[in-house]
């Protein structure tokens, strides 16, 4: 993928909440990345490279302690979740949900 990360290391993001709780949210920016996240997490984001490589989206993994727990991908140009998936395309849970609405008002307010 020939594309300039979305943001880099501005838009990776760690948080540690009240029950100690370690969440990491890192970009995949290439399409090797973006192969191993589809194939762990069992859902199609290996796929989207090209969207990846054009700009049209990016991919972030977040991690719960050290493991994938969700796959996020953003409208880079709209700055707007798109869709926000577990393994095998499960809805996030509660918890997994508000990390990430924190983590995206974070992230959809700085300049791209």
């Amino acid at each position: 993928m020939d594309r300039i990360p979305m943001g880099g290391a501005l838009l990776d993001w760690t948080f540690t909440d009240g029950k100690d709780n370690t969440w990491d949210f890192v970009e995949l920016t290439n399409g090797k990345q973006l192969y191993e996240e589809g194939r762990i997490m069992r859902h199609c984001v290996g796929t989207y490279a090209g969207r990846c490589a054009s700009g049209t989206s990016a991919i972030f993994s977040l991690k719960k302690n050290g493991n994938r727990v969700i796959t996020i991908e953003i409208s880079p140009k709209f700055r707007i979740l798109v869709q926000c998936l577990g393994k095998g395309n499960r809805r996030p849970s509660e918890e997994e949900s508000k990390v990430t609405k924190q983590w995206l008002s974070s992230v959809c307010s700085k300049d791209l």
